[in-house]
């Protein structure tokens, strides 16, 4: 199963992940880490959904120990096989709003007139990471 903690992370991102905790807590927005290190057959996995049948999609799946999937999740959920998932060099994280997951990028939860998502990677930015709500990943972080 993919990695939630913070020590499994680069100390450098380390820093920058309590860094970026830090910011999220001082606007008052509530999240999680989703992820941070990632093995290799998860990348794989994660890789081949909506590129392949979701049969072999779930054999790579089971094979790093992730959950099946169906169908209509069978959608594409990353770019490279090249992830900084990888290296310790990212995560990824979900906005929570009233005790439960949020993933839509544009909600505006609290109606500031800035969607949730678009805060955290302003509060990334500020802390030295590169937002993935920039390039189409709203929940991802890297360096």
């Amino acid at each position: 199963m993919p990695s939630r903690k913070l020590s499994d992370l680069t100390p450098e991102m380390q820093i920058k992940a309590s860094q970026f905790a830090l910011g999220m807590h001082d606007t008052g927005i509530q999240f999680i880490f989703t992820q941070t290190l990632r093995v290799l057959n998860e990348q794989i996995a994660y890789y081949a959904q909506g590129r392949e049948r979701v049969e072999v999609v779930n054999d790579l799946r089971a094979t790093a120990g992730l959950p099946s999937i169906g169908y209509q999740e069978n959608k594409i959920i990353t770019k490279t096989m090249k992830s900084k998932h990888l290296t310790g060099r990212a995560f990824d994280i979900a906005i929570i709003v009233n005790g439960k997951i949020m993933w839509n990028a544009k909600l505006d939860a609290d109606g500031d007139g800035v969607p949730e998502y678009k805060e955290a990677a302003i509060i990334g930015e500020s802390v030295g990471l590169r937002a993935g709500f920039r390039f189409g990943d709203a929940p991802h972080f890297e360096i």
